[in-house]
């Protein structure tokens, strides 16, 4: 039960399409207890009632009778925005009964016409129950397209790179989108076209009005990744029942079974309840709001049928707002399986249809929906005439996608035509009294009274309306008055705003230019350091070492091409866990003075350095500093460090030799 549910009827002689302000009969619920009656209601009165009560839904007959589709546009926008407007006589997809015939059907109404304020009342009740289908307007939506900005050249490596580069950038931005307006609480769909190295490109459509996340999310031109934003707009309204357990006798029976295949092109495929093929389409960009203002065109959607398991969100939602269920095989359906259930359908129904990828995987997924229930419709069709129950076959089938098992179906469709019958029955009872002639004399001399009291009140009328043309001349004295303020007011805002504007621009600045000042300042101590720096490598105090990343051949290459290492050249290797005998080769040949590490190299990377004569200077020998990012030594200790090392390397080479003759000059003599 909803706490607050506000029932609103039109007044008799009242149209909302009048040029004359319409006028309503309201009744207000609170927990099944009426708190408020009103009448003559105006429409701004009935929005100040909506905005003092600000109930979970407003009930009518009939939501035309707040205006024009125009009108309830502009009505809907100046509603609180928890309240549903419900139509509790029904929609166009599911069908509606009159308010009398539903109220009786609910045993809140026994027969008689209904006043004004009894049909609010009811509209409120029923609303209160779960009877009804919800309004809902599709305003549109935002679409936001993450692609790459520019293609990559022909190329062989570097192409590849480049392609990886772009593609997970666009991941990237595309994953931070997802991750703003998940954090929003704003409602969206996202299509991804994935690639092995990220993705190619990627759609969201946000359900949301372009003003609720400007600022979160702008259009972005990068050297690689595009970001741009497109409205979509629409004017459109569509009606979600409360639940789904209300059937309205006056349907227009025109059932669907709905495959849908979600992604940036979308495949679309209608069936109806015999399986006749009524609509099948694939196109791009295709939102929600967009899929089901198509759908609702076609007629009244039961079932959304998808070929994968667990069927995609996409779906989920789209089922959800349509209040359907969702059909979905046990496990994914191969392609091999779809084309198998196609060729059969098509077959079957003598269909010829040349379709892409998107159609026919939405078409098997509704043929397989529409397969899944055959055999149960039929067994259904039988029991109904075995019991010779003159039952619609196609209100059977709909029930029976419902969930409903075959008994309970046809038993509920029995009842429906018993409770129409009474209903007619009813009406005609209440539409038929029986008069008394002391009645008429009685009444008669009423409308004499009523006839007198009448040519009153139009006396009163005409003293009013001229009353009423003084008072509009007052008016307008006063709205000339009002005019005028209201330009001088507009004046002395607009003033004050400039005013203010330009306030906050000079604060601005004065922070710009603090920082700038502190950045200069920073600049300033860091020249005086090179300039110390400088003067040090001119005197010869301080020796720059050329840094290598790695010794890997390509490391070593590129560092050879950019500093232009050359004889007698000391060198920083950052990273000794790695080295190619080709790189350090090359090294010894371009006659590299020495290797500077500040790491320790394991064993075989040491023995390469003795093996070509590199001397190795690590961290613990010498105190290596850096100079933005470029090492640097003290040149006196670092000469008379390399000349030691290399000394120590002749002798260890030489007796090496010497070892090598002796173990020869033996074997010699064994021999």
């Amino acid at each position: 039960m909803v706490n607050e549910v506000i029932g609103v009827d039109l007044m008799p002689m009242s149209s909302p399409r009048s040029t004359r302000q319409a006028r309503y009969a309201v009744v207000i619920l609170k927990d099944e207890n009426i708190i408020s009656k009103f009448l003559n209601v105006s429409r701004r009165k009935l929005i100040k009632l909506l905005w003092t009560y600000k109930p979970k839904i407003l009930a009518l007959d009939n939501v035309f009778e707040l205006g024009s589709s125009r009108g309830l546009l502009r009505f809907l926008k100046l509603l609180p925005p928890q309240v549903k407007i419900v139509q509790v006589t029904g929609s166009p997809s599911k069908g509606f009964i009159s308010l009398p015939n539903i109220a009786r059907r609910f045993g809140l109404f026994k027969g008689g016409k209904l006043s004004s304020l009894m049909a609010a009342e009811i509209s409120a009740r029923l609303a209160s129950m779960g009877v009804g289908c919800e309004l809902m307007y599709l305003s549109g939506e935002t679409k936001i397209f993450v692609t790459r900005e520019r293609r990559p050249g022909e190329g062989g490596m570097s192409e590849d790179r480049y392609e990886r580069k772009v593609k997970t950038a666009i991941y990237n931005v595309a994953k931070e989108i997802e991750s703003i307006l998940t954090s929003n609480n704003i409602d969206f769909d996202v299509f991804y076209n994935k690639n092995r190295f990220g993705l190619n490109n990627c759609l969201f459509i946000v359900y949301s009005p372009l003003n609720t996340f400007r600022g979160l999310i702008k259009s972005v031109k990068s050297s690689d990744v595009k970001v741009s934003i497109k409205r979509v707009y629409s004017r459109k309204f569509i009606f979600k029942p409360l639940s789904d357990e209300v059937e309205y006798v006056e349907k227009p029976g025109n059932y669907l079974i709905v495959g849908v295949d979600p992604g940036i092109v979308a495949g679309v495929a209608v069936l109806d309840l015999y399986g006749k093929l009524l609509f099948i389409k694939s196109r791009r960009h295709w939102s929600r709001s967009e899929l089901l203002s198509t759908i609702l065109d076609l007629g009244n959607p039961i079932l959304i049928a998808s070929d994968v398991h667990p069927p995609p969100a996409f779906v989920s939602k789209l089922a959800s707002i349509l209040n359907v269920h969702v059909f979905y095989p046990p496990r994914n359906l191969t392609v091999s399986e779809k084309k198998n259930i196609l060729n059969k359908y098509m077959e079957e129904f003598n269909l010829h249809l040349s379709l892409n990828s998107h159609e026919r995987d939405a078409l098997a997924a509704a043929v397989k929906a529409f397969m899944n229930f055959r055999n149960k419709f039929v067994q259904a069709e039988a029991h109904a005439r075995e019991r010779a129950a003159h039952i619609s076959t196609l209100e059977l089938r709909a029930l029976i996608v419902k969930g409903y098992n075959i008994r309970d179906a046809i038993n509920r469709l029995l009842s429906l035509e018993t409770e129409v019958k009474s209903c007619e029955e009813a009406s005609k009872i209440s539409e038929s009294p029986k008069y008394d002639s002391e009645i008429v004399k009685k009444l008669r001399e009423k409308l004499k009274v009523a006839q007198e009291r009448v040519k009153k009140l139009l006396l009163q009328r005409d003293n009013l309306l001229e009353k009423i043309s003084f008072l509009e001349g007052e008016i307008e004295k006063l709205r000339k008055n009002m005019l005028m303020l209201q330009d001088e007011a507009k004046f002395k805002l607009r003033r004050d705003r400039e005013i203010s504007s330009l306030e906050s621009r000079v604060r601005d600045l004065q922070l710009l230019v603090s920082s700038l000042e502190g950045e200069l300042s920073n600049l300033n101590l860091k020249m005086k350091d090179w300039r110390n720096f400088f003067i040090k490598f001119l005197r010869g105090d301080l020796l720059v070492l050329k840094p290598v990343k790695n010794l890997s051949s390509d490391d070593v290459n590129n560092a050879v091409k950019k500093y232009k290492i050359s004889r007698g050249d000391s060198i920083y290797i950052n990273d000794l866990s790695i080295a190619d005998y080709e790189a350090i080769k090359r090294l010894s040949k371009l006659g590299v003075k020495c290797i500077v590490s500040s790491i320790n190299p394991p064993p075989h990377i040491l023995d390469l350095f003795d093996e070509f004569m590199i001397p190795l200077i690590s961290g613990d020998m010498i105190n290596i500093n850096f100079w933005d990012d470029f090492p640097y030594v003290d040149r006196d200790r670092f000469e008379s460090l390399v000349a030691s090392v290399l000394e120590k390397l002749k002798q260890k080479k030489e007796l090496e030799e010497e070892r090598r003759l002796r173990m020869l000059f033996e074997e010699y003599k064994k021999s």
